[in-house]
């Protein structure tokens, strides 16, 4: 059996004892970097000059918004992840708050009277499990069963749809469905 898509590799025992083997498909060479194997010195330096980057972007971002140089920051923060108060501290944060904080101080900064929040991603609503939770919702006397207002066919092929959106990553799916009696 031959499994195609972007899938760690696992080692030589998937293949061995359950006859699984894994493909890879790559547009260059350093398409598909793992932590399954040792990278090799060109890809090590890849990846350290990203992470250089990204650091010198942080720096240069704290530097510009609390008036000193590069190399002051980065003498203060020397690429470690500080807690709240430890920054407080060191001086590379001003105030101590939570989400509600900062979104009153950037509206304040903003001159915005009524601010609007928006969550990132977007949710879709799921109109079956909306129409679901009402009749659920509904008063003791006035419930209403399910299984009355929907067909146990309907009911079944939402709770498929529903299983199938919990999977992630690259899929491979046949179009037919078995039911073992």
């Amino acid at each position: 059996i031959g499994v195609f898509g972007v899938i760690p590799y696992t080692g030589k025992m998937l293949e061995n004892k359950l006859g699984l083997t894994f493909d890879r498909v790559a547009t260059n060479s350093h398409a598909i970097l793992s932590t399954n194997r040792k990278l090799t010195p060109e890809e090590f330096t890849i990846i350290q000059n990203e992470v250089d980057e990204i650091y010198l972007n942080f720096l240069t971002r704290v530097s510009e918004g609390r008036a000193m140089t590069i190399k002051q920051v980065n003498q203060i923060a020397r690429g470690r992840v500080w807690t709240g108060r430890d920054a407080l501290k060191i001086g590379l944060v001003d105030k101590l708050g939570g989400i509600q904080d900062a979104i009153n101080y950037a509206a304040k900064k903003a001159a915005i009277k009524n601010q609007k929040v928006l969550y990132f991603p977007n949710v879709k609503k799921d109109k079956i499990a909306e129409i679901l939770e009402a009749l659920g919702d509904s008063e003791e006397n006035e419930k209403v069963s399910i299984k009355s207002c929907i067909s146990e066919d309907i009911l079944d092929y939402y709770k498929k749809i529903k299983s199938i959106e919990r999977f992630s990553g690259i899929q491979m799916r046949i179009p037919y469905d078995f039911k073992l009696n």
